[in-house]
Order: structure tokens, then sequence, then C-alpha cells
């Protein structure tokens, strides 16, 4: 038989009141798992009339988190609710990721960290109107770090027309078609955590015979692994003989209010390309 080991602890923080726990304790019939739920009561004191007035421009934003726990502490499950909207989700075991995401979405707030601030540069210098430079160096990468990295990194770029699967080394003017930019996790493994990155990936391309670059497809989006294939729908290009290149930035997302994650950026060379 195992139990859900459960304990209390004293917390105080300047302009908050103290509180005490008290716990309820109920026994599993079917699994003999004891579970308890700690319930935090402010003492009464000044501050805690305070807490049920808030200003205009103020709100709060309460969360409940339950972890069932076996002999060994190991977290069997967790669930987190949001009181004010009376959602709740729950997940086998314990995974940070999700539950930060859940009581971001859900209190609606802003971390001191901005996506824009790593997204945007890269956006300016890459959308269709743009004076576009060679990928790598638009990313501020080399070809020798690219190429020897063992960070998360873009590895191949196939190109699909239709309902035909693999990668395509011809199309017709206006033909419409897709990209697929498969990334090499380097460090994962099937037994390792999900994790969330935020993604801005461009693919152009270089018409041989001249300077010119024309944008093929660029997007933003989220990313959970072990999922590793970013899709997106290419423009139309004008007839001639093309090399193809991609740029992807990762950020792995963090926790609100933590520090900002640094950006992985991988650049990658793909194949010719004939448009008729």
């Amino acid at each position: 038989m195992t139990k859900k080991k459960t304990g209390t602890g004293k917390s105080k923080a300047r302009g908050q009141p103290s509180h005490t726990a008290s716990a309820a304790t109920s026994r599993d019939a079917a699994t003999g798992v004891f579970s308890a739920n700690v319930l935090a009561a402010p003492i009464a004191d000044k501050t805690s009339e305070a807490r049920s007035t808030v200003s205009d421009h103020q709100r709060y934003a309460t969360f409940t988190l339950e972890l069932l726990l076996n002999e060994d502490d190991i977290v069997r499950r967790t669930r987190v609710a949001h009181v004010q909207s009376g959602e709740e989700q729950s997940w086998a075991g314990w995974d940070d990721v999700s539950v930060i995401a859940f009581i971001t979405e859900r209190a609606g707030f802003r971390s001191g960290f901005h996506e824009e601030d790593l997204f945007e540069p890269l956006e300016a210098a890459t959308h269709e109107a743009a004076q576009l430079q060679p990928i790598a160096l638009t990313f501020g990468i080399s070809e020798v770090e690219s190429a020897h990295t063992r960070a998360p990194h873009v590895s191949s770029l196939v190109l699909e027309c239709g309902e035909a699967h693999g990668n395509t080394s011809s199309l017709q003017a206006n033909q419409p078609y897709q990209i697929r930019l498969m990334l090499d996790f380097a460090d994962d493994t099937s037994e390792a955590p999900e994790r969330v990155y935020r993604y801005y990936a461009v693919v152009q391309a270089k018409q041989l015979g001249s300077q010119q670059r024309l944008l093929v497809a660029r997007g933003r989006g989220t990313l959970t692994t072990p999922t590793n294939v970013i899709e997106l729908a290419g423009r139309a290009l004008p007839s001639g003989l093309y090399r193809l290149e991609t740029g992807v930035r990762l950020v792995p997302l963090s926790p609100p209010g933590g520090r900002a994650p640094a950006a992985i950026d991988s650049w990658l060379e793909g194949g010719l390309l004939q448009v008729y």
C-alpha cells in the first residue's frame, strides 16, 4: 500500500498575511493511495481585508495546485485549477511546462520577456518587400557553426507538391507547394520530457546567375517535442533555377517572469529547384 505524503510549511512575504494550513485526507479504495488536499486560510489581520479590495487597475488571479505523491515522493498526478473561471486540468506525473502554460494563459499576464524582441528583427529583414540578404548573414551565424552544432537545428528542407510525398526538385510556375523543415533535437531521447519552443522560420530562393533572392515561405508558431516538423506554404516563383536556403530561430518557453531565454538559430542550404 502506498500513501501520499503531506506536510505543512510556513511562508511569509512582506505585505502578505500569514497562513495556517489544514489537511483533509481520504483513501482510494481501488488503489489504496492516500490523498490529501491542503487548504490554506489567511489569519485574520488588517491585510486580509485589503485582499478583497482591488483597484480598477489591479486584479487577483487565484489558482490551486494539487500533487499526488507516492511513498518515494514521486509525483503520480498533477491537478491545477483556476479559481475565478472554474477551469482545471490534470496530468499524469509532473509537467512543469504545462502547469506554467495553464497559469499564464488563464491569468492573462505578460512576463518581463517579450518574444517580439527576438522575432521582430528577423521578420523585418525577411518580409517580401525587404532587400533580402543571405539567411546565415541575417541570423548572424556561420556555416561552420550550423554544420557542427549539437543544439536543436534544422536538418533538412523538403519541397512537396500536391498529394505527392517526398522532395520535389522541379515545379511549374504558380504551382502550389509546401515546405517541410525537419528539425534535429540532438539530445532528445524517447524518455526525454516534452519541451516547448516558439519558432520563426524563413525559406528563401537565390536565383542562380544573379544575386536576386526571393521569399519562398516564412511563419511563426509553437512546437512541442517530440514533434520536429515545421510546415510552411510556399509562394509562387517565376521561371528560373534556384538554390533554396532556410533559417530557423527557436526560443525555449521559459517560466513567466524568469530570465529571458536565449534564441537558438540554425541555417541550412537546400537543393536546387527548377521552375518552368
